[in-house]
Formats: structure tokens, C-alpha cells, sequence
């Protein structure tokens, strides 16, 4: 049975300022989103352990969080520094050679293969310690028979755990588990679950995948099979994706009106690029970090290659719009992908 690899930096962004800053090691500490002179009217970005035993919490006002924790200490985000870790981190990963899967900023899946759970745990180890030399930070590792497990129990490992799971004992390693355990379980999936009675993994073993496809539709579907072992979840090679694009942080709290400017300069910004390589792209995404740090990416495909302005805008647009309601809004990002070299006229459509 192949097995997959899910590596998740333990607090992230926290860990990046307590490298950066080895005082704060211990300490109660959080990352917002205002700068230090106006922390107040700021929200928690993230929050190290230390801060989370007094209940502090990503979205929280960082006045909220100073009230628990009177002793709170401070960073504003530095994003452009948190990027370059990732990058680091991340290419610390990519050299062992495996089809590899970025998921967000601090997050990595991989596709092991039929190594053989003692050789993956060792190459694990491995891993985690070279991070640990090279950048200051620590990871959690799970691994298990499919992407959907491994992400389970890697998060059941945290913090600078590693763990594997695999066979007969995904099952009862996941059944006692609450469903919204299940990555891409929300909480208006979890609400309708709990009308026909699951609220743990176990109530969905055994249920109709009718009855599940019925109230969620493929996210049924998706639940009937990882409740029941069935999960093969795979690992989707996206790191040598060729792409052009450009990002950008947004004063906060940032309006409709203020995100659509920055759209605007973004794709003005994208396609200058793109006619300076004489490139054209058929794939458009844009991405959207909100200020819990966990990111939305939406994609779209284009029939013909083009190197339109007014096609990347309207398609970007509309990719958009549906991620701005869900939380507030960090940081924007406009790409086109599938790229050639122009030879000749745009095509539009």
C-alpha cells in the first residue's frame, strides 16, 4: 500500500518571529494584524502554544487576548519574512526527490510510495531534524494511506510530533473523532450532520451514502468514504507549476472597494510582466489569505492562450468575489499559469 506524507510547521508564523526574536521563547505571543503602536485595534493572526492555554485564538481582537493575558507580547505580521521561511522550508523538502504537493504557506503533502511505514518514519525523522537545523522551526509529520489520513494524523500529532497510521487501523484510529476533524468538514456541514445524528466519525460508518450524498451532496460522498477507509486521496504536483503573478498586503481592516483597487493594480502588475517575457497563459487563480492566515486558491481555464488584460481582469474578478465574504481579508494575490511563448496575435476568447 503507497504511503503519503503530511508535514504542518507548528505555529508557523509565531515560530518564524520567535527565531527571528529568541526572547520571546516561552512566552506568550501572538502576531496581529495593526502595527505595535496600534496592536488594540488589531486581530490575532496566530498565537504560539504558551498563548493558547489562556484561550487566546486566531480572529481574536488582540484587545480580547490582551485581557486574558495581561502579559501578552506583540509582533505585527511581517509576511515577506514568513514567505522566505516557506521557501526555505520548502525546498529543504523538495530535494528528497518525491511528487509533492504545496497546500498553503506552512503546509506540504508528499506521495512516499511503497517504502514501507519504517523507512518513511525514519526519512521523517530525518526531515523534521534538518528543518529543525537549518531554519530554528519545528513540524509535525503524519503519515498514512492517503493525503485525507495523513493530514488527520498529523494533526492529531502536534506540536513537533510524528506519527503514522496505516491498514486496518486508519479506521479505529479516526472513528472516535468529530467530524469536523475531517478536512473540508465546515461548520454548515458539521450543523446538517448533526439533524441525522453524526457528530463523531463513527456515526457515518455503516450509514447510506444516499442518505450522506442527500444532505451534502459529493461532500457525502467524500464523508462515506473516509469514514469507511476508502479515502485515496493523491498527491497533486503543483511545485513546478511555471506561473507569473503578483501579491499584496492590505491596510486593515481593507473595504470591497480597496481589495477591487488592489485587484486592479495586481493584474495591471501581472500582465506587464507577462508581455515583457512575450509569454501568453491559458490559466488564471487568485488567492486569497485571510487574516487567520489560512488561504482560499480559485482557478479557471482559458480556451486559447492569450495575453489579454480585459480577459485576466474579468476572470480574476469573478474567481474572487465568492472568497471575500467568508472572514476578513490579509492579503490578495492575482497568477496566470499555463504559460507560452506568444507567436502571434492574442486571442480573447
Amino acid at each position: 500500500m503507497p504511503l503519503f506524507m503530511l508535514l504542518d510547521m507548528d505555529y508557523f508564523f509565531a515560530a518564524c518571529e520567535e527565531a527571528r526574536r529568541p526572547e520571546l521563547k516561552g512566552k506568550p505571543f501572538v502576531v496581529g494584524t495593526s502595527p505595535e503602536k496600534d496592536k488594540l485595534h488589531g486581530v490575532v493572526q496566530t498565537s504560539n502554544y504558551v498563548a493558547r492555554q489562556f484561550g487566546i485564538k486566531s480572529g481574536m481582537a488582540v484587545s480580547k487576548a490582551v485581557a486574558l493575558c495581561p502579559d501578552l507580547k506583540y509582533s505585527e505580521s511581517h509576511e515577506d519574512y514568513y514567505e522566505e521561511m516557506s521557501k526555505r522550508v520548502m525546498d529543504i523538502v523538495r530535494k528528497y526527490g518525491f511528487p509533492m504537493e504545496i497546500m498553503s504557506i506552512d503546509e506540504c503533502a508528499l506521495r512516499l510510495g511503497e517504502m514501507g511505514m519504517e523507512a518513511a518514519m525514519r526519512l521523517s525523522t530525518e526531515i523534521k531534524e534538518k528543518i529543525r537545523n537549518e531554519t530554528l522551526l519545528t513540524c509535525t509529520i503524519g503519515i498514512s494511506s492517503s493525503k485525507i489520513y495523513a493530514k488527520m494524523v498529523c494533526d492529531s500529532a502536534k506540536p513537533d510530533g510524528l506519527q503514522g497510521v496505516e491498514g486496518s487501523g486508519i479506521v479505529s484510529f479516526i472513528r472516535s473523532k468529530e467530524v469536523s476533524k475531517i478536512p473540508g468538514i465546515g461548520p454548515k456541514a458539521e450543523e446538517e450532520l448533526r439533524r441525522i445524528g453524526i457528530s463523531k466519525i463513527e456515526d457515518a460508518i455503516g450509514k447510506s451514502p444516499m442518505l450522506l450524498m442527500d444532505r451534502l451532496g459529493s461532500l457525502g460522498t467524500f464523508l462515506y468514504r473516509v469514514a469507511n477507509g476508502l479515502d485515496e486521496s493523491d498527491v497533486e504536483e503543483n511545485y513546478q507549476m511555471l506561473s507569473i503573478g503578483r501579491e499584496t498586503t492590505l491596510a486593515y481592516p481593507p473595504t470591497k472597494e480597496s481589495i477591487m483597487e488592489a485587484m486592479e493594480r495586481l493584474t495591471d502588475q501581472t500582465i506587464s510582466e507577462v508581455l515583457k517575457k512575450k509569454m501568453m497563459f491559458r490559466g488564471v487563480s487568485v488567492k486569497v489569505r485571510y487574516t487567520d492566515f489560512t488561504e482560499k486558491i480559485r482557478s479557471t481555464s482559458i480556451k486559447n492562450y492569450t495575453d489579454s488584460k480585459e480577459l485576466l481582469a474579468k476572470k480574476a474578478l469573478t474567481l474572487i468575489e465568492g472568497l471575500l465574504d467568508a472572514k476578513p481579508v490579509r492579503k490578495i494575490g492575482v497568477r496566470v499559469y499555463m504559460l507560452s511563448e506568444a507567436s502571434g496575435q492574442s486571442t480573447l476568447f
